[in-house]
């Protein structure tokens, strides 16, 4: 591992005079950064699955509209 990669690691932690290991703000920016990415993805995952059920939704109901005007044959597949 190269010099620079230690002080970077090493940025994220420090010993306190008792020897033990304290996390420095920069571990907590990126604890927060990840909590914000998380959510962001979350977010947008369910706004996509909302969109995709809200599309099957219309197709459905227009299937049923076009079976019920005798354009469309209830047994019907897609190719």
């Amino acid at each position: 591992m190269n010099t620079r990669a230690i002080r970077k690691l090493s940025s994220l932690a420090e010993i306190d005079p008792e020897g033990r290991v304290v996390a420095t703000w920069r571990t907590w920016f990126l604890i927060a950064g990840a909590i914000v990415w998380l959510t962001m993805t979350y977010v947008k995952l369910d706004m996509a699955i909302t969109q995709v059920d809200s599309i099957a939704k219309d197709a459905q109901e227009t299937r049923e509209a076009l079976i019920k005007a005798g354009i469309l044959s209830p047994v019907a597949r897609h190719p």
